[in-house]
């Protein structure tokens, strides 16, 4: 029996879904209300670390987010009686929102970090609980401490099907990392980020510059300002508890292998006394005395994990140390040049 064309249809509807569902992501692209919600809720907390919730839409290979709500602060990670508390408080408003006839799609969410790439072990476990439920999902960092003078340190990350594979598997040993190419420069990929302005918000800003007496032609001198101690101080702070505990990965990895090590070499005496005994036997000679069977301990491969994330921060604090000293040095040079003219 031949399909009707509206069969043909639905089928064809489903074929394209299920192209869109399997379509990576490329890009983002946010609603600058929705990063005045973000930067305001960040700025009424500081330094406290806030999250929140991102709506909006998938199209094909670019995510839309239109709006967001904040999470309340939780006293504890571990605490099961608040995990309840905000599941429920999300569901409670995307309630809301759906009553009042807004988008409700969760496609992600969105942290504040501070002098750091964000890549923690909380924020791996988070990400990993979205993209397992939301194939699309994405997590925004924002870092309130350098976003000044102008500055917005808004970023769009994705955990990669490598990485999701190996943490589905808690496979984080050398040699699995080694077979899959695993290293602390592709946990994550970023993805592109635009900001989209609407009417209503162009309108807003030009009212508040009109009241204000604001003026896009207003200099920002702040860009010429010679200081950068205390940036590259807390740069140099971070990195060096980031170098501590990265020694102190590395001691646990030393560790096993000197017992592993150590059982090797048990192993190999015992069995080497064996072959020279009964060697001994087919020449007529006199046994040696016969060894113990060796106790091995039991050792377990540590786990890297917390290895690719800390050096992903030394990496991440490396480069901003290289950035901000490469503009300092810019602008020292044009003081000198400045001085000679005069």
């Amino acid at each position: 029996m031949s399909k009707s064309k509206f069969e043909n249809a639905i089928e064809r509807e489903w074929e394209e879904i299920e192209k869109q569902e399997k379509r990576a992501i490329n890009s983002v692209q946010i609603d600058a209300l929705v990063v005045s919600k973000i930067v305001k809720h960040a700025k009424e907390n500081f330094p406290q670390t806030v999250t929140g919730q991102l709506l909006g839409i998938d199209t094909q290979d670019k995510l839309e987010i239109t709006n967001c709500f904040p999470f309340p602060p939780r006293e504890s990670d571990e605490d099961n009686d608040n995990s309840t508390a905000l599941a429920e408080y999300q569901m409670e408003m995307m309630r809301s929102l759906r009553a009042v006839n807004y988008e409700t799609l969760a496609v992600g969410w969105y942290q504040t970090v501070y002098l750091g790439s964000g890549h923690e072990l909380s924020l791996i476990q988070t990400q990993y609980n979205y993209q397992t439920t939301l194939k699309k999902s994405i997590v925004l960092t924002f870092d309130p401490s350098k976003s000044i003078n102008g500055n917005l340190v808004l970023r769009a990350f994705r955990l990669t099907n490598a990485f999701l594979n190996a943490y589905k598997n808690q496979s984080f040993t050398t040699e699995s990392l080694a077979k899959s190419g695993l290293n602390f420069n592709n946990i994550t990929e970023e993805l592109k980020l635009t900001i989209r302005k609407s009417q209503v918000y162009n309108a807003c800003v030009s009212d508040l510059e009109n009241s204000h007496g604001w003026s896009s032609l207003n200099t920002a001198f702040g860009a010429l300002d010679l200081a950068s101690g205390p940036y590259l101080e807390k740069n140099v702070e971070s990195l060096v508890q980031c170098l501590d505990d990265l020694s102190s990965e590395q001691n646990k990895f030393q560790y096993y292998q000197r017992q592993l090590q150590r059982n090797h070499h048990l192993v190999d005496q015992y069995n080497k006394r064996i072959e020279e005994n009964e060697l001994r036997k087919l020449n007529g000679e006199r046994p040696l005395p016969e060894l113990e069977q060796p106790q091995l301990k039991i050792v377990t491969a540590p786990n890297r994990l917390d290895s690719l994330l800390i050096t992903n921060q030394v990496a991440y604090h490396c480069q901003q140390m290289k950035r901000f000293s490469g503009q300092s040095f810019s602008k020292l040079h044009l003081l000198k040049q400045l001085n000679k003219t005069e």
